[in-house]
């Protein structure tokens, strides 16, 4: 979980960089791609969460981290590919809002039956 974590804190400090770089479009907090990011993030990682518990009998702790390292790398990957589009940029507060969503869905899972 601590590795989970500082990878997280190493992707935040390294996108605020990329993000500041240049005139890019403005970025709110309250959007819609962030909802998008946020629903989207909470399904991976709930999805992640149930299928390894459930399906192949992982314990919670080998569940959340999968489900944290394969929905934070689609995440990550996302937030890349932005970067490349013409337009596009790295947004660090798309990565905070998909770590909320991965939160949400990692308390949901945990908690369904």
């Amino acid at each position: 979980m601590r590795r989970i974590l500082v990878l997280f804190v190493a992707a935040a400090l390294t996108a605020a960089p990329l993000a500041s770089a240049g005139e890019k479009p403005k970025d709110n907090w309250l959007a819609f791609d962030k909802l998008q990011h946020f629903v989207f993030s909470s399904h991976i990682s709930l999805f992640t969460y149930k299928a390894a518990r459930d399906s192949f009998h992982h314990t919670p702790a080998v569940s959340r981290a999968e489900a944290i390292t394969l929905t934070f790398s689609f995440s990550l990957g996302k937030e890349f590919l932005d970067l490349k589009r013409s337009a596009g940029r790295f947004s660090y507060k798309d990565l905070v809002i998909d770590f909320l969503g991965i939160g949400a869905g990692l308390a949901l899972g945990h908690n369904l039956k």
